[in-house]
């Protein structure tokens, strides 16, 4: 199997909790981060040929904003239960199943942050006093061929974007 790639975006901001956790909605904010976040794919051409997406309101809606963004079909996005508040193993045991070469996968912190430092095997350095990986942030990472077997250090993380550093 050829290179793999992987964007990993954790969900925009959100509305601080109400209710449920699981309902929570994206802010206005976190929608035009959203949208940030699909230009820069678009002027990238990263274009994802996989969506997966932590089932919580925030995190589907998150993906379905950057899908529509990318003039895609919302239909194509395919959540899992098991993504929502994720640890970092059950990330690589969902990702361990998937199929596509450029998947945007779309989840929670810590797991997600967790998966960032284990795929790139450090902690990237945010700029200033930033969070390492803070909401609607997008870490662009080329992988092995294989996804059941993701090793600490395997991936090559080419960019880490964070929409605050977007126009």
């Amino acid at each position: 199997m050829g290179k793999r790639e992987l964007l990993v975006l954790r969900h925009a901001k959100a509305e601080a909790a109400g209710g449920s956790d699981e309902t929570r909605d994206l802010t206005k904010r976190g929608i035009a981060d959203c949208d940030r976040i699909a230009a820069w794919l678009e002027a990238q051409d990263l274009v994802p040929d996989e969506f997966l997406s932590s089932t919580a309101v925030r995190a589907a809606r998150t993906a379905k904003r950057v899908m529509k963004g990318l003039r895609l079909k919302t239909t194509d996005l395919r959540t899992d239960e098991r993504l929502y508040l994720a640890s970092m193993p059950r990330i690589l045991d969902v990702l361990g199943e998937i199929s596509g070469q450029r998947v945007l996968l779309v989840a929670h912190n810590p797991g997600l942050g967790e998966l960032v430092e284990h795929l790139s095997g450090g902690t990237p350095e945010p700029p200033g006093g930033e969070k390492a990986f803070p909401t609607a942030a997008l870490a662009w990472f080329r992988l092995p061929g294989d996804w059941a077997r993701l090793r600490r250090g395997d991936g090559e993380l080419v960019a880490l974007i964070r929409p605050k550093a977007l126009p």
